[in-house]
């Protein structure tokens, strides 16, 4: 509910648009390297998290 009065306050369209999660396992990168060259770390990175979001 606090999502869509977000979107009608600032006017921001309502998101169409889905994901599918699938239950397996995978190993969050320790390191991802930007369009730009530049590197980042993500939460948790190296840690195996349950769900992934399917191809």
């Amino acid at each position: 509910m606090y999502t869509l009065i977000s979107l009608l306050l600032y006017g921001l369209p309502r998101n169409t648009s889905t994901i599918t999660l699938v239950k397996e396992d995978w190993v969050i990168p320790a390191e991802i390297t930007l369009p730009n060259g530049n590197p980042i770390v993500p939460f948790f990175g190296g840690e195996t998290c349950a769900w992934k979001i399917k191809d």
